[in-house]
C-alpha cells in the first residue's frame, strides 16, 4: 500500500473530541498530482496533517484539521488546482 503523509504542524498529544478526520474522494493519482496538493494544503493553517492513498479505488484524502474548517472550504481549494474533490462518507 503507498500511502503519502506529511506533517504539516506539530500534532497535539490528544485527538480532541471536537476534532474530526475529513475524507475526500479525489482524482490526485501521481507524485506531481500530491506536490500540487501539498502547495494548496501547506497554505492553510488549519490543517494539521493530511495524506493520500492513491492505491485506494477513490484516491483518498484524508485532512485533520487543528480547528474548524468546512468541507466545501477544501473542495474549493482543491478543485481549484484542478483536482476532483468530493465528500466521502465513512
Amino acid at each position: 500500500m503507498v500511502l503519502y503523509r506529511l506533517k504539516v504542524q506539530v500534532f497535539v498529544n490528544q485527538f480532541s473530541d471536537t476534532m474530526k478526520v475529513l475524507v475526500f474522494k479525489t482524482n490526485i493519482v501521481t507524485d506531481q498530482h500530491i506536490a500540487k496538493v501539498r502547495a494548496v494544503l501547506d497554505q492553510l493553517k488549519v490543517v494539521s496533517e493530511w495524506s493520500v492513498d492513491t492505491e485506494d479505488i477513490d484516491n483518498v484524502l484524508r485532512i485533520i484539521p487543528s480547528q474548524e474548517i468546512k468541507e466545501h472550504e477544501i473542495m474549493y481549494k482543491i478543485g481549484k488546482a484542478g483536482f476532483i474533490c468530493e465528500t466521502l462518507k465513512y
